[in-house]
């Protein structure tokens, strides 16, 4: 009696080992995995930052510019004026600091007709894409649920290969065998980054974000969806093909 009690204990004992390496490995797995998850999400965010930082630079530039005409053009007929003592020009202060003065500077320079600008965006960028495609890797997105996720974050490579396989059909699956014809082994969050790229690749919409809450553009092309952002000032800003066309003050 005294000897299976002991083998008992031992038996319990090599359990609890092994349970106990098992849940360390699967805690270290979706450690790694995580952070790797969201290391790529902040790199793209820090892009669209840079990119967005860039625009307003250069937006920036382009409004010193025009003062500097403005207040050449000034000058110059100052001088006519004062040679012919008609009359005494007053030169605005365009440094004024006041925001309103500002805003009223801003609204005046940058008075475009939207709706030309999205119709010649049309006639330049639009492409003949294939919706269907679009529409099969949406399809593909839509099943790789939250749940699904965090269960194939902790399996290994070839596990969680056999579940996107269980998955997906045999058609939907040929996204995979492209992923990994350049790759030497699969990683699922750059797959779900891959998956994403294509997506915004191949997307037919144009996305388009106005300033005003009675702003539509619509009815200028099927694909056209308007979305208002109360984030834009003035214009508006254009999402097409994974770029974004940025025509507005936010």
């Amino acid at each position: 009696m005294f000897i299976i009690f002991i083998a008992i204990s031992i038996i319990i004992f090599v359990m609890i080992i092994v349970m106990t390496t098992i849940f360390k490995r699967t805690v270290k797995v979706i450690d790694e995995q995580s952070k790797n998850y969201f290391v790529c999400k902040l790199q793209v965010y820090d892009d669209l930052i840079e990119k967005k930082q860039a625009a307003l630079e250069e937006l920036n530039q382009k409004i010193e510019e025009l003062e500097k005409k403005e207040i050449e053009v000034s000058d110059e007929v100052e001088e006519v004026e004062e040679a012919k003592n008609v009359l005494d020009v007053v030169i605005p202060d365009y440094r004024d600091e006041d925001i309103f003065e500002t805003y009223k500077k801003i609204d005046e320079k940058f008075d475009f007709d939207n709706e030309e600008i999205v119709v010649n965006f049309i006639k330049e960028h639009k492409k003949n894409i294939s919706k269907k495609y679009y529409d099969y890797l949406v399809e593909i997105k839509s099943k790789i649920t939250f749940d699904i996720t965090y269960d194939l974050l902790t399996k290994s490579e070839q596990e969680q290969l056999n579940t996107l396989m269980a998955l997906l059909d045999a058609d939907e699956y040929k996204i995979i065998t492209e992923y990994l014809k350049d790759k030497e082994s699969f990683d699922f969050n750059s797959f779900k980054n891959y998956l994403n790229d294509l997506i915004q690749e191949n997307d037919p919409y144009i996305y388009i974000k106005v300033s005003k809450k009675n702003e539509n553009y619509n009815h200028l092309d099927k694909n056209i969806k308007t979305i208002y952002d109360p984030n834009i000032f003035k214009g508006i800003v254009i999402i097409y093909q994974n770029k974004l066309y940025d025509f507005g003050l936010n």
